[in-house]
This record gives structure tokens, C-alpha cells and sequence, in this order.
């Protein structure tokens, strides 16, 4: 390996906070900034790849890979050093005692790549997570005698929302709205858990008390502390026009009436679901239904 002629304003390079070392057209390691050193020992005069790179291949813009060694391209290479850190490298040409040199200036980009890792991690998760929300709302509105129309629009990109409304046996129309405590990947899996528990109970036939108080009991095992639950759960006989609400911990639930006249509101009978200690449903509250008129949950 030829020497190179000393050049005392490379001692500049020891003050920069990243390492930096000069290969020559061969390769070799000519020179180390003492930061370059405390990284990666002395390695002056090794073949550059070789003595740094995890891999051992040479870069795209290799000295050595040029066919005349002379025309080298500025770029940045990313590498995994020898000590297993992630590195992006700067190399810019130099000419140095009549001969083609690069400067590489050695950039530790491990803790970025690893906070890229996670972030694609946490995005997969979230992914998921608001795929399990859009199942989470489920609107039949073929029902007869019944126009049912909805708007969901969520405040976050991950909540704890649940709307069900279905034509059940043939005869009656269910409509459950819940909002779960909370937002995000935990409130999510939450509901979830809520839209399985809950239609496991629609195959079972309860009449509204029972299916609350089922509902209560499961929840009250399967939810994790400091979670709860509120729901407003409506069941229509679409044959009578008759039907009842139990509302446990959720915004009233609004009746208007086709002939006028302030509307009727059932407000919460019960504390949110998973409250330790609550009352378990024991009554609806009843209503009748005429042509034109409108529930609002």
C-alpha cells in the first residue's frame, strides 16, 4: 500500500462527532479520525469492506469496482458494521497526493432504524386493530316497515365503538349502540370482544331483561380493569309496532312522535357495563310506535 504524504488539516476531522476515515483508490484504509478509531480500532491500512462491513462486500462505489479507478460518484451507502450497528455513509472524492481518494463519513443510524421497525410494527398493529373496528359496526337496513339510516364518523382513527342493528327472526327489529371507555388498540379489542359476547346471545332466544342481564355477566368476567362499557339496547316487534329499551350508562335514547310534541327520552335505567357492583337489569322501559315516528340512539 503506497503511503500517503502526511496532511496535518486532517486533524479537523477529529473534532466532527462522527467517524470519518480516507480510502485510497485500492481500498485501503489510509487514514482514521480518532472518533473512527474509538468506534472501530485502528484498522489504517486494511481493505476498507473487509475490515468494516458485516457483510464483507464491497460497496456500489467501491474503489476497487471502478474499471480505471479513477472515476468515483459522491453518494450515501447504507452498511452493518462489524459491530452490528447500522451506519449511512457519505462518500465524497477526494484528490490526495496525485491520486483519487473517497472520504467516508460514517452516520450510526441504528436507533433511527430501529424506531422504523417499531413504528411498522405499531402501524401493522393499528391496521389490524381498525379492521376489528369496521366489523365492529354492523347495520342491517332491509327491514320492513322501517327505515334505518346511520352516520359513524369516529373521532379517532382507533375507538371503542359498537352499532348493531339486525332483523331478528323474522319479526323483531335489535339495535345495540355501545361506546367503550377509551380509544385506541385496547378499546378496540374491547369492542370486539362486545360485538363476540353479543352475538353469541342473539342466537339464544331472551327476551330483552335475560339478554341485558347475560350480557352484563359475561362482560363483568371478560373485561380487563378500569374498562367499561356503556349501551343502549332496543328491541321493536315490527308486527305490534311495540317494543322496550334498557339503557345502561349511554346518552338517552330519543322517541319522536309523528304527531308532534316534545320528544320522549329514555335515559339511562343502569350504570355502564363493568361497573363492579352494579344493579343488573330488571326492567325495560316500554313504547309504542306509530306511522312517521323516529328513534334517535
Amino acid at each position: 500500500m503506497p503511503k500517503m504524504t502526511p496532511h496535518p488539516e486532517f486533524d479537523l476531522f477529529d473534532l466532527l462527532p462522527d467517524p470519518v476515515q480516507i480510502v485510497d483508490r485500492d481500498g485501503h484504509i489510509v487514514f482514521m479520525s480518532a472518533k473512527m478509531r474509538e468506534v472501530f480500532g485502528d484498522l489504517t491500512g486494511r481493505i476498507c469492506h473487509q475490515a468494516l462491513k458485516q457483510s464483507g462486500g464491497e460497496c456500489r462505489n467501491c474503489p476497487r469496482r471502478q474499471p480505471d479507478r479513477q472515476q468515483f460518484r459522491d453518494e450515501q451507502v447504507e452498511i452493518t458494521a462489524v459491530n452490528g450497528r447500522n451506519y449511512l455513509v457519505n462518500h465524497s472524492t477526494l484528490a490526495l497526493d496525485g491520486q483519487p481518494h473517497v472520504v467516508e463519513t460514517y452516520k450510526d443510524i441504528t436507533g433511527y432504524k430501529r424506531l422504523l421497525q417499531e413504528n411498522a410494527q405499531v402501524t401493522a398493529g393499528v391496521n389490524v386493530a381498525r379492521e376489528v373496528q369496521q366489523r365492529c359496526i354492523t347495520v342491517e337496513q332491509n327491514v320492513p316497515g322501517f327505515v334505518v339510516a346511520y352516520r359513524y364518523r369516529p373521532s379517532h382513527l382507533i375507538a371503542g365503538d359498537f352499532l348493531n342493528v339486525r332483523y331478528w327472526r323474522g319479526r323483531y327489529l335489535a339495535i345495540a349502540v355501545a361506546d367503550v371507555a377509551g380509544h385506541g388498540i385496547g378499546a378496540a379489542a374491547v369492542t370486539f370482544l362486545l360485538k363476540t359476547v353479543y352475538d353469541q346471545l342473539c342466537r339464544e332466544r331472551l327476551g330483552l331483561v335475560d339478554f341485558m342481564r347475560k350480557l352484563q355477566r359475561r362482560l363483568h368476567g371478560f373485561l380487563p380493569s378500569g374498562h367499561f362499557v356503556t349501551l343502549a339496547l332496543v328491541l321493536i316487534d315490527t308486527t305490534t309496532m311495540t317494543g322496550g329499551i334498557i339503557n345502561a350508562g349511554h346518552p338517552p335514547v330519543l322517541h319522536f312522535p309523528a304527531a308532534g310534541g316534545p320528544p320522549r327520552r329514555f335515559a339511562a335505567q343502569l350504570p355502564p357495563l363493568g361497573i363492579a357492583g352494579a344493579e343488573e337489569a330488571r326492567q325495560e322501559a316500554p313504547f309504542a310506535l306509530a306511522p312517521g315516528d323516529r328513534l334517535l340512539l
